[in-house]
């Protein structure tokens, strides 16, 4: 295990250098527990934060729940987006649905299917909108542009509101200047509009003046050829694309990962790969007793003040164990498959098949049960063999 440790601490020192300025996370299920001060660039099929980001956040994903805050901008892609952390700076978003539900210090900008901006939002700065439906219950302190196919606005807008759009139902206040282009437009009892009005609609039996403190203007120039909401279709290609990029960055990192591992060992995969065919069900047992037993092991260490540096360390090494637990499987499931074969493989070689073998590994676990199953089997073996491995070793040079 200690040429493997070696190898991974090396690959740590090599990516570690941009970790000064940034954290960079990539997971299948990925959770951030634990406050961060860097600026964070978080990827996986479903993104859970929970603690407060000192920097800036990029996250891509396809379910993101952001329950704490960011100190500076957060920018997001993702299917369906949940964002109830306050946000001292600009929030950029792309989703299929978005909510938000907390404070926001700078502007805005959503581009998504269902966009829901909740009664407990409160965004300081400006709030541009394009979407399919959209709901704006909360308050905003500066302009709103809104483009959408429905609009149910029941909030307050502290600025001036610029509308176009196929559905327009307003219930609520805005204290400066409007221009509404809809095709139709529904005034519920609150409606308010504390400056001028500047508007078209197909149909022009709306009683803007009771709602109009200001001058109202039906205004034939803004009339145009109706406004197409963005389909699911589209909505659905640009978070592919993004996932894409996402997928691509994390074959990218784990091909890194792979041939760094293969370069910085000899035989040991090859020892391990024997092992692990050998008695497969025993080293997943190992294997399983080591992603157990470790964080218990780092506990008790920690209940000391002597054993904190090596409970810290042991946390530090199961961390880094578990970041690059599937290309180290991939790597010796393919030493698994060359035991069959007298021939030498060149690590090139080695290499390429892992990085397949890594892209199978990832779109198993993707399958519920039995792919999470199949995926925890293969890395618990791997582990499993490669600690029985590394202490048969020990044994023989003692």
């Amino acid at each position: 295990m200690k040429k493997l440790f070696s190898a991974v601490a090396l690959l740590s020192l090599f990516i570690a250098t941009p970790a000064t300025a940034a954290t960079f996370v990539s997971e299948e299920a990925l959770f951030i527990e634990s406050p961060i001060s860097d600026d964070v660039y978080a990827a996986g099929g479903k993104v859970t934060i929970k603690e407060s980001i000192r920097g800036d956040a990029i996250v891509a994903g396809g379910d993101i729940t952001i329950t704490s805050g960011v100190d500076q901008d957060l920018t997001i892609a993702g299917g369906k987006i949940n964002i109830r952390g306050p946000v001292k700076d600009d929030v950029r978003i792309a989703g299929g649905e978005v909510t938000l539900n907390d404070t926001v210090g700078g502007h805005v900008v959503v581009f998504g299917g269902d966009i829901d901006i909740q009664e407990g939002a409160r965004i300081k700065d400006d709030l541009i909108v394009f979407g399919g439906e959209i709901t704006i219950d909360g308050t905003i302190d500066g302009d709103v542009i809104v483009k959408g196919g429905v609009v149910f606005m029941n909030g307050v807008i502290r600025g001036d509101l610029d509308f176009e759009g196929g559905e327009l139902y307003l219930n609520g206040s805005i204290q400066g200047s409007s221009t509404v282009a809809s095709e139709s437009v529904e005034l519920g009892s609150a409606a308010r509009i504390g400056g001028d009005l500047d508007y078209w609609t197909d149909k022009d039996d709306v009683n803007f003046e009771a709602i109009t403190a200001g001058t109202v203007t039906r205004n034939s120039d803004l009339q145009s050829e109706g406004f197409d909401a963005p389909s699911e279709a589209v909505v659905a290609g640009i978070i592919a694309s993004l996932l894409a990029g996402v997928a691509l960055y994390s074959v990218l990192s784990a091909a890194l990962v792979i041939f760094l591992l293969l370069l910085g060992t000899r035989t040991y995969f090859k020892d391990g790969a024997k092992l692990a065919k050998k008695e497969p069900w025993m080293n997943a047992l190992y294997g399983l007793l080591y992603f157990i037993c470790t964080p218990i092991v780092a506990v008790l260490f920690m209940i000391t003040v002597i054993g904190i540096p090596i409970g810290a360390t042991v946390v530090a090494m199961y961390a880094i164990s578990i970041a690059f637990a599937k290309p180290i499987t991939a790597i010796l499931l393919v030493f698994m498959y060359n035991s069959k074969s007298k021939k030498k493989s060149s690590i090139w070689k080695n290499g390429a098949l892992s990085v397949l073998v890594f892209i199978v590994l990832k779109i198993v676990a993707q399958i519920p049960v039995i792919g999470w199953l199949v995926a925890c089997f293969a890395i618990c073996m791997t582990f499993g063999a490669l600690m029985r491995t590394e202490y048969a070793k020990y044994l023989k040079v003692r």
